[in-house]
């Protein structure tokens, strides 16, 4: 199976075609990126390009690639293949943002002030 171009993957996230979330449990939080499409092959050669994930059938012929674990290889994807859409790049980089405070770093104590920007960007995805 060939991997899939970069190019192709921007092009699905820049136009709406995935989503990020962030959802709160009692002790941590859950991140997920989720890519939606009507080919399941290419949903397949996406997951083998970020090494994880898992694909869904949601409806007829309507498919979704669903990552929870392993971000870090996403994250490192679209830092390094920049989105185009304005819309999309802040989504990211807010939910990389968060990512890095709430599970990479999360033992490290933080400040009140770093504590308010997580806060005020964790607002962001409630309303998403």
């Amino acid at each position: 199976m060939q991997l899939i171009h970069p190019q192709y993957i921007l092009g699905l996230v820049d136009s709406d075609k995935s989503k990020l979330y962030i959802t709160k449990t009692e002790k941590s939080y859950t991140f997920q990126f989720s890519i939606y499409n009507n080919d399941p092959k290419t949903l397949y050669k996406i997951k083998k390009r970020f090494g994880s994930g898992k694909v869904i059938e949601l409806n007829n012929n309507e498919w979704v690639l669903n990552i929870k674990k392993q971000l870090d290889n996403v994250n490192q994807f679209f830092i390094k293949n920049h989105l185009l859409n304005k819309e999309q790049r802040i989504k990211f980089i807010r939910f990389n943002y968060l990512y890095q405070k709430l599970i990479v770093e999360q033992d490290r104590i933080k400040t009140r002030k770093e504590q308010h920007r997580i806060d005020k960007r964790l607002k962001y995805f409630e309303n998403l």
